[in-house]
């Protein structure tokens, strides 16, 4: 079948459930540090520019995951639709 890198990489790693564990770490992780990163700046700094400069980079990044996340989930749908087309002309041979 003709799977572009994105969808051959999605099947190999689909059963790898430690991955799945390792990204929502991930993501408490990275919302964690920027809850203290938040306070840390407002407690030490009165300046609301610092806040917002914060601020605009964990929108930048939370962008970023997002992005990748619908890429990812594209990526999913295109190789179902590839799969299940490929079972039904399987099926219909046989």
């Amino acid at each position: 079948m003709d799977f572009t890198k994105q969808e051959e990489r999605l099947l190999v790693r689909s059963g790898d459930l430690a991955l799945i564990k390792r990204m929502k770490k991930s993501s408490i992780v990275i919302t964690l540090c920027f809850a203290v990163l938040m306070t840390g700046a407002a407690i030490a700094s009165k300046n609301l520019w610092v806040l917002l400069a914060i601020s605009l980079a964990y929108l930048f990044v939370t962008l970023c995951e997002k992005i990748a996340y619908v890429n990812t989930a594209a990526a999913y749908k295109s190789l179902v639709v590839k799969l299940s087309t490929r079972i039904n002309e399987l099926e219909k041979k046989g």
